[in-house]
């Protein structure tokens, strides 16, 4: 891995802290920015984070049961718990 590589490796990896910061500091200061919920969950599914996706998702969903891209977002959340079996 090259120098350069390596920080801009580094670069994106503080950009995604930062956002998750942003968007956590956008949900607890306005709980209803439903918004800032639902990029926040996306944003835990991305980095791996798949349990912290999900509580943020069910929270929004709490407040938001209809929004159907939230409820989409779970779908995915939750698929990630299931493990294929490898039995037939």
């Amino acid at each position: 891995m090259t120098l350069a590589h390596h920080d801009f490796s580094d670069l994106i990896t503080l950009k995604a802290v930062q956002a998750v910061e942003a968007y956590e500091g956008a949900v607890r200061v306005e709980g209803a920015h439903h918004a800032a919920a639902l990029a926040l969950a996306k944003l835990h599914l991305d980095k791996g984070e798949e349990e912290a996706g999900r509580a943020v998702c069910a929270q929004l969903l709490t407040a938001q049961p209809e929004n159907v891209e939230a409820q989409l977002l779970m779908v995915q959340l939750l698929s990630t718990q299931v493990k294929p079996s490898l039995s037939p």
